[in-house]
């Protein structure tokens, strides 16, 4: 395939993540890489004066930084009920994360920055590779053979994360998202031209990729609320759950997400699931992201309680066993204990409040 093709593909250009809807849909791939747009450099420039993580850093990126779908073109609100197009890419984010310090080294060496770029770049499936907004990551434009729809989209997330996890690498998980905005950056000449070989590989849908089930032994099997909050939080989000009203209804999706936030870093991906079970409303992880950010979690036994509660409505009275009979551990796990942090209350103390 002709690296051509990828670039001249359209996508959807926003003046900001404020933006209801797109400033052009004429913008191709190619020009988005070279920012062919008057002050672009300016805007890099203060931005990265701004103490990456701050306040003030997080608006002046959402007020003021251009971004694009590149995976998809929408033609009016940034969520899957309006994608018109997909285009067959996919975009990687690389960026400093305290739980990975051997890549946080990387990045903060020049020279080891620019090394990792090459070397991705020669990747057979990448068409370019450039700096973050922030200057302190990296971006990758994957290119796939097909992109037909989001299951397949997240198959190919999937397998990417993997090859990438091969190479000590971690991604965004927030790159499966097909409408994600990529902020603009400074212009990179690394842009292959000529033909290129587009990633074909696929796992099973993401969601629901086969795991060995665990046998429990009941209820008074000394199973701890950890493990039943998770198997309730996997069973809601895999029976497709979403808050009364939807995900685009303020009220329920805010409340939601608070409750969530109560269980930390897992809290937000739950967060993501659940929004993402409403196809048609569902804006982004960037939307999801930015809710969590400004708003106060919920007591942490208030959340539990709330989903415990869901789950006795909507499964019945054997909720229970049901939500752990289809909980799904990894290959590697061996203790009856989730592996979240904080969570001590015991399950009778908790399920005699619900039941």
């Amino acid at each position: 395939m002709e690296a051509g093709f990828y670039k001249d593909l359209n996508v959807s250009y926003f003046r900001n993540t404020r933006s209801t809807s797109p400033e052009t849909n004429e913008l191709t791939l190619g020009q988005f890489l070279s920012h062919e747009r008057r002050g672009i450099d300016k805007l890099i420039t203060e931005l990265r004066k701004l103490s990456k993580g701050s306040d003030e850093f997080k608006r002046f990126k959402m007020n003021n930084m251009p971004c694009a779908t590149l995976s998809c073109v929408v033609d009016g609100e940034r969520n899957m009920g309006h994608v018109i197009k997909r285009n067959p890419v996919i975009v990687l984010d690389i960026d400093t994360d305290p739980e990975h310090p051997e890549i946080n080294s990387f990045m903060a060496d020049d020279m080891q920055k620019e090394l990792m770029k090459h070397f991705f770049f020669n990747l057979p499936y990448v068409l370019a590779v450039g700096d973050s907004c922030s200057g302190k990551g990296l971006f990758i434009v994957v290119t796939l053979e097909t992109n037909n729809d989001n299951d397949e989209f997240l198959r190919y997330f999937q397998a990417l994360e993997e090859e990438f996890a091969e190479m000590g690498v971690v991604l965004d998980k927030s790159c499966k998202d097909i409408t994600r905005l990529r902020y603009i950056s400074n212009a990179t000449d690394m842009v292959k031209d000529g033909d290129i070989i587009p990633f074909n590989k696929m796992k099973e849908p993401y969601m629901h990729a086969e795991k060995p089930k665990r046998r429990f032994r009941g209820r008074n099997s000394g199973i701890s609320d950890d493990m039943l909050l998770y198997a309730v939080m996997e069973a809601l989000i895999d029976d497709g759950y979403v808050p009364e009203g939807g995900s685009n209804t303020h009220d329920p999706w805010m409340h939601m997400i608070r409750y969530c936030k109560a269980f930390g870093p897992q809290g937000l991906e739950w967060a993501d699931e659940i929004s993402r079970n409403d196809t048609a409303k569902y804006s982004g992880f960037d939307a999801v992201e930015y809710k969590w950010n400004h708003n106060p979690a919920y007591d942490e036994e208030d959340a539990k309680l709330h989903f415990f509660s869901i789950a006795k409505k909507r499964f019945k009275d054997g909720w229970r066993d049901y939500c752990i009979s289809r909980l799904r551990l990894d290959n590697n796990t061996d203790t009856d204990e989730c592996q979240l942090t904080g969570l001590a209350k015991t399950e009778a103390e908790l399920l005699s409040h619900v039941n």
